[in-house]
């Protein structure tokens, strides 16, 4: 017989574990997002006046496909898988990686003021910046400085809002060589490229990227010309270095900053190579490899500031949640190159697209939206 007590202890534990399976269930794995082919890239390139695009698929922490189409330059041989891109921003997760790695075996705290390591602020609300506030655009800071007279600083308390900012990247990368006594090229190939399997990506000019790199193209298709494309800036620094007779590999920031006057530009980090910010050389397959290799960090897929809808920044890149879970993403956006990967966290499952046109966006758009068979705030926050 069961009576009123034993009723109620029954129930009680019918709730117990109803709940209990409920948080088991939530805990779960979601699946990937349903994906499908992609349509025929050519045609795209076509409407839009883009030269090139290159692109690598992956499934479950498996690259599953990949394609280079297009030409060198207008008129030009056409690419080929092994052809260097111009990434722009996408160099930005590559440096937050190295970071990430530095803090985990204890060379840098990243919620230490980066002040307390080196004196780089004269305004003391800048001096409260850390390396979680540069990494997730939340210093206050300006994308990029030029003045040479008037010192930066934070326009709002560091960490309290969002604001993109490459010149934080380079303030940042000057505090870890000080920790460290590497320079940029030495910690993206240690802690990135050798780890991730990424034999085909530099942050600096080489010969082999001279000999196969797709050069960047205006709105109407044409190649672009200008001493501030990054092909060519590239080319100065190298030419400098050749005859320096010290390699850009072994440039400090403090290098990278007087090399800006051996080219008559202004010594400031925006124009500086290497960069943390901009400057990496990769093709779609090297930056697939490191996708996989950076998302098993945990870290990675952590909010640490809401922006809006579903959309926030984690630690060196976007993010943006879903019922199937968080997607991280970011764009590279320099002059005739337009970049992106979007990747879904829990199934590894995502695309990258690299192109070598102004237009680049209308197209790496229609990929990834056909991809994921949705749509994403990220396209319409940018």
């Amino acid at each position: 017989m069961i009576t009123r007590r034993h009723l109620g202890s029954l129930i009680a534990s019918l709730v117990a574990s109803s709940g209990c399976a409920a948080t088991a269930t939530a805990r779960q794995p979601r699946g990937p997002p349903p994906h499908r082919s992609l349509p025929e890239v050519s045609r795209l390139l076509d409407v839009a006046r883009v030269p090139a695009l290159t692109y690598a698929l992956i499934e479950s922490g498996r690259i599953s496909e990949s394609a280079a189409t297009g030409v060198i330059k207008l008129g030009e041989r056409r690419i080929s898988g092994s052809t260097y891109f111009d990434a722009a921003s996408l160099t930005k997760p590559i440096f937050a990686t190295a970071v990430l790695a530095l803090a985990k075996s204890g060379v840098i705290d990243l919620d230490r003021p980066l002040q307390d390591y080196m004196p780089i602020f004269a305004d003391p609300q800048s001096q409260r910046i850390t390396a979680r506030h540069v990494l997730s655009h939340t210093t206050g800071l300006p994308n990029w400085h030029f003045s040479l007279t008037e010192p930066i600083k934070s326009e709002f308390e560091p960490g309290s809002k969002w604001s993109y900012s490459g010149e934080a990247y380079f303030m940042l990368l000057s505090v870890v060589e000080h920790l460290t006594q590497l320079t940029f090229a030495q910690l993206a190939e240690k802690f990135v490229f050798s780890q991730a399997g990424m034999h085909r990506s530099s942050v600096v000019w080489t010969e082999r990227i001279a000999a196969d790199n797709a050069w960047p193209h205006d709105n109407a298709g044409d190649p672009m010309e200008g001493k501030l494309l990054t092909q060519r800036q590239s080319m100065a620094r190298y030419d400098y270095a050749q005859k320096t007779g010290v390699a850009m590999e072994r440039w400090m920031t403090e290098d990278a900053l007087h090399a800006c006057e051996a080219n008559n530009e202004k010594p400031v980090p925006g124009n500086a190579l290497p960069n943390p910010a901009f400057g990496l050389w990769t093709t779609a397959e090297d930056y697939a490899r490191f996708l996989i290799y950076a998302s098993q960090d945990p870290r990675r897929a952590e909010v640490v500031a809401p922006l809006r809808g579903n959309l926030g920044w984690g630690l060196g890149w976007g993010l943006e949640s879903s019922a199937e879970g968080r997607f991280a993403w970011h764009w590279g956006d320099g002059s005739g190159v337009k970049n992106l990967f979007m990747f879904h966290l829990p199934s590894r499952t995502g695309l990258v697209v690299l192109s070598s046109g102004e237009n680049g966006f209308r197209v790496y758009r229609r990929l990834t939206r056909t991809y994921f068979s949705r749509e994403f705030d990220a396209f319409l926050w940018v």
